[in-house]
């Protein structure tokens, strides 16, 4: 999160990117205090970005602050590779980015 503190993320956005086919489908978005132990905080599956450039957000009951934060992508919507336009990353005040 560039700082190197913990924040304690409420919601995550996910603006998608130039291609539909590219865009993620099912995924964990995670989190640590270590970047090596990682503990799940929201899964989606069946996500859909039919619009490009277009943002998504999802509110989450986290209370706790980690250090690290991902998003672990499992499937697209078909095409090679997974692109994404933005991640934000959001506390209960202001974005954490």
């Amino acid at each position: 999160m560039g700082t190197g503190k913990a924040q304690v993320v409420k919601r995550y956005t996910i603006t998608s990117a130039d291609v539909v086919e590219r865009s993620p489908k099912n995924w964990r978005f995670q989190a640590s205090q270590d970047g090596i132990t990682w503990t799940t905080l929201d899964s989606q599956n069946d996500q859909a970005f039919p619009y490009r450039m277009r943002m998504n957000s999802y509110d989450i009951p986290n209370t706790s602050a980690y250090r690290f934060y991902r998003l672990d992508i499992s499937a697209n919507h078909g095409a090679p590779g997974v692109a994404i336009g933005e991640l934000g990353l959001w506390s209960d005040l202001d974005a954490a980015h």
